[in-house]
């Protein structure tokens, strides 16, 4: 681009000035516009062949080839556009002298030749070492292009040797447009995306996650701008085909202004004005939903969980807006509209009754708010943080990370515990069993003790002892304390448990294991009377006999 605005509007204002001050006559004027013309060529083409092939940087090339290849396919294209642009200048200079049809018919024949001989060693394959790996062969289409490449290229100079040479020059200059037009194109494509992607970035720069659909946009907003480029470039295309270029306005008008099929009429503007006003008003609402999250909402002193249904509810009054505007738009009557809905709203109220019960449901928890983003609740799906909720579902993120969705009719008709739906103060309890030898009293102070000195422990409501129980083997007590996070519950848990084992290890608290006596009441006497002639007739060597090791040292009692 820098080298190309600088000629086109350098080269406008030289040859107008030169026009209107008199310095060129009506022969020169042709003239001096086809040389402009040439200039404004090259200048195009220069710039799409470095910015396709880059020859010198080849981290920035977007086709396979090598260096060589690249620099040589670089020379030819912009040999060929050289040629035909003197050409044309050497014609209308003999035109500009007079009748010199024979040397502008041979002049034509000989560029003719020339582009022809340019194009086939352009087209010709790529060395063996050059060439991409067997996959990215089979699924590439430059061996196919390249094919054709040739075949015009036979064709063109044969045409100019044959004395067909209307028809050389007519196929050159249609690959010489074509590839202008090819040029034109690339740089309002790579214009245009830039400044949408720089306006997207612009746009979430303020917002976290800004990067996680940046690759499905560019994708979208590109076949969106290649859609519009080829739509502008289709009438030249067909006029270069060889279609009047009456035809092909009308062609296009017809499909643009509308045509008829049967008794709706479509227009492809209407249709392109309605596409345009839903993605219009709808980039609005969001803009004014990011800009209520970090201006006015920001700034209040609301629950995050109402600033989170508001923007919502707004977000979905933008949506429903700019849906019934692109359907004013593209034609539709809003009042058939009624009328097809109200026919069906008794296939509606059947076959998505569960639909709308759970829309129902998610405007009543945005309105009503019995639980909000970012609380923590236990439904009989799950257990989790509330992460979304939208007018059919609310996504839960569990403990372990894992998402359930539920639909929202589950959660106004079933029971939800709600731990933070006030406030985030929720109590917790740990059990403690010691042994029967150790002083309640003391056990007491110790895990009293230990709750408050935890820094996360509330000192209004209280912490409490309950002696539950005398059980089997312990005396059950249990600590319940209260905390000013709720979310933090299992950390304050395991820190208590880690300081009552310590503080107990260091008071001379024990801590029981299940211990049981067996009293033996009687003995069988058959199998004692059975088993005593079995213990007489064993062996006295059988038996083991306990000896001291040192003779002279008495056996203890």
């Amino acid at each position: 681009l820098t080298r190309v605005i600088p000629g086109v509007i350098g080269g406008f204002a030289v040859v107008e000035t030169a026009r209107a001050v008199g310095l060129l006559a009506d022969d020169g004027i042709g003239v001096a516009r086809a040389l402009w013309g040439a200039l404004i060529a090259f200048l195009l083409i220069d710039g799409f062949s470095v910015g396709i092939l880059s020859p010198a940087a080849p981290n920035w090339r977007l086709t396979g080839l090598d260096a060589a290849r690249a620099r040589t396919a670089s020379r030819l294209i912009l040999t060929i556009v050289t040629t035909v642009g003197l050409k044309a200048v050497f014609v209308s200079v003999t035109q500009a002298a007079g009748d010199a049809t024979s040397a502008a018919r041979l002049a034509t024949g000989i560029s003719a030749m020339i582009v022809g001989a340019l194009l086939f060693m352009l087209c010709l394959p790529p060395a063996k070492a050059s060439e991409p790996s067997a996959p990215d062969a089979n699924r590439s289409v430059w061996p196919g292009l390249r094919f054709i490449g040739r075949i015009l290229g036979v064709v063109i100079g044969a045409s100019a040797l044959a004395g067909h040479v209307n028809l050389a020059d007519f196929a050159a200059t249609r690959i010489y447009y074509m590839a202008m037009i090819a040029a034109m194109l690339w740089f309002l494509r790579a214009a245009l995306r830039e400044a949408i992607g720089f306006a997207d970035r612009r746009l979430k720069s303020g917002r976290s996650g800004a990067g996680s659909a940046a690759g499905d946009f560019n994708f979208w907003i590109g076949l969106g701008v290649d859609a519009v480029l080829v739509l502008a470039a289709a009438p030249a295309l067909l006029i270069l085909a060889g279609f009047d270029a009456a035809a092909a306005r009308d062609l296009f008008m017809r499909a643009f202004v509308g045509f008829r099929v049967g008794g709706v009429v479509i227009s492809l503007t209407d249709i392109l004005l309605a596409i345009c006003a839903f993605a219009a008003i709808l980039g609005a609402t969001r803009l004014l939903q990011a800009g209520l999250q970090r201006g006015p909402l920001a700034h209040s002193r609301m629950d995050l969980g109402v600033q989170n249904s508001l923007v919502t509810l707004f977000g979905y009054a933008g949506l429903i807006f700019a849906a019934a505007t692109a359907l004013s738009v593209a034609g539709f009557d809003l009042s058939n509209l009624a009328l097809i809905a109200g026919a069906l709203s008794v296939g509606i109220g059947f076959g998505l009754q569960s639909v709308v019960n759970n829309f129902v449901s998610g405007l009543i928890l945005l309105f009503e708010r019995p639980i909000k983003v970012g609380d923590w609740i236990v439904t009989s799906s799950g257990e989790g943080i509330v992460k979304k909720i939208s007018v059919r579902s609310t996504e839960l993120e569990t403990f372990e990370r894992s998402s359930i969705i539920i639909p929202n009719s589950e959660l106004v008709a079933q029971t939800v515990t709600n731990w933070t739906h006030k406030n985030n103060m929720g109590r917790i309890r740990i059990p403690v069993g010691v042994a029967y030898g150790a002083d309640p009293e003391r056990v007491r102070d110790v895990l009293l003790k230990c709750a408050g000195d935890h820094p996360l422990i509330v000192r209004y409501p209280e912490p409490f002892v309950s002696w539950n129980d005398f059980g089997a083997s312990s005396l059950d007590f249990e600590l319940r304390c209260f905390l000013s996070d709720i979310g933090k519950g299992l950390q304050v848990r395991t820190e208590l448990r880690y300081a009552i084992f310590t503080a107990f290890k260091e008071n001379g608290i024990e801590f029981p294991f299940p211990q049981r006596d067996i009293h033996v009441r009687s003995w069988p006497t058959e199998r004692t009377a059975a088993s005593a002639p079995a213990r007489s007739a064993a062996p006295a060597a059988a038996l083991p006999r306990l000896e001291p090791e040192n003779p002279d040292v008495a056996e203890d009692d």
